[in-house]
């Protein structure tokens, strides 16, 4: 079964968060069990596996490793940031909160915003550097719900709440202190961030509704389209122009988070414009893109790596 994940791109991810969505689709109450079995197989654990994740990629990041993950992933993060703070200001003064087409702001934002980090590790561990598997933890504070309530909040003009950004920075600086503090203790954590792969498309799936998606209907594909356009070409050409990258780590950051789901139903509860049929229609369409990046997103990293290595055999 490992073998046969492993020859798909993101497979030890994927093949978790695939089987998980299918039995959340059809059995949502299945593991509903208090106690152990609700904490390790619902989305309860979801938030635990994270912080995990980015406690034990940081125990690998040193000082100068640091510099530049923060020069790449960071450079990255705060394009993305910019872009989506910009086109969420012009959604806003053109089409207001109720949108166009049936895609709501809130629904816009939500997904231009959405970064899956779990997609990210384990394409990013299969073809990436060991920098790029190690900015995990940064690539982590843009998958948490306050990402995109900051941008929404940014664009609209209102308060912005940072409680949730601090209590990510938390593991990775605890794990970054183990690690620099204590070499062995850096090693013996390494192996673990494989290990959770399987654990973190779990819970990842178990956010997603496969019926839910196919309601999108056109909406969801061009939300997509659209998400895939804002996201991977800017990301790119920063990646290989002035960075001097492979562009791996502007591709695996393509991809629409699961946790996403949740995000419209938050932001509604602070903005009282946004009308429950909103909610729905938004979380919708983003779990439709979570679907459909699932498998773009793994084949775009591929022909990424494909198109480096032939140049590199060019050259």
């Amino acid at each position: 079964m490992l073998k046969l994940m492993r020859k798909i791109p993101g497979g030890t991810l994927l093949f978790p968060m695939l089987l998980s969505a299918i039995v959340y689709t059809f059995a949502p109450n299945l593991f509903q069990i208090p106690g152990l079995t609700k904490a390790f197989l619902t989305s309860d654990g979801t938030n635990y596996v994270i912080a995990a994740a980015c406690f034990f990629s940081a125990t690998g990041l040193k000082i100068d490793v640091l510099f530049r993950v923060l020069k790449k992933q960071g450079l990255l993060i705060l394009a993305k940031t910019a872009i989506c703070v910009g086109l969420g200001l012009l959604f806003f003064n053109v089409f207001g909160v109720s949108g166009i087409w049936g895609i709501s702001a809130v629904g816009f934002i939500s997904v231009i915003t959405s970064t899956n980090p779990a997609l990210y590790l384990a394409l990013s561990n299969q073809y990436g550097t060991e920098e790029d598997a190690k900015a995990f933890g940064l690539v982590s504070l843009i998958c948490v719900p306050a990402y995109p309530m900051l941008i929404y909040g940014l664009a609209e003009g209102t308060a912005i709440h940072w409680t949730p950004i601090i209590s990510t920075f938390i593991p990775i600086l605890l794990g970054m202190i183990i690690g620099n503090l204590d070499e062995d203790m850096a090693e013996f954590f390494k192996p673990a961030v494989g290990i959770l792969m399987p654990l973190m498309g779990w819970a990842f799936g178990s956010k997603i509704h496969l019926l839910g998606a196919f309601q999108a209907g056109l909406q969801g594909i061009l939300m997509t389209v659209l998400y895939f356009l804002v996201t991977f070409p800017p990301a790119y050409i920063i990646e290989k122009k002035f960075l001097k990258g492979t562009g791996v780590s502007a591709a695996a950051l393509a991809a629409i988070a699961g946790m996403s789901v949740s995000v419209p139903s938050l932001i509604a509860e602070s903005d009282p414009r946004i009308l429950p049929e909103m909610v729905q229609a938004a979380m919708a369409q983003i779990t439709f893109g979570v679907v459909i990046s699932a498998i773009i997103t793994p084949l775009l990293v591929k022909k990424v790596v494909g198109k480096t290595k032939s140049t590199i055999k060019e050259k």
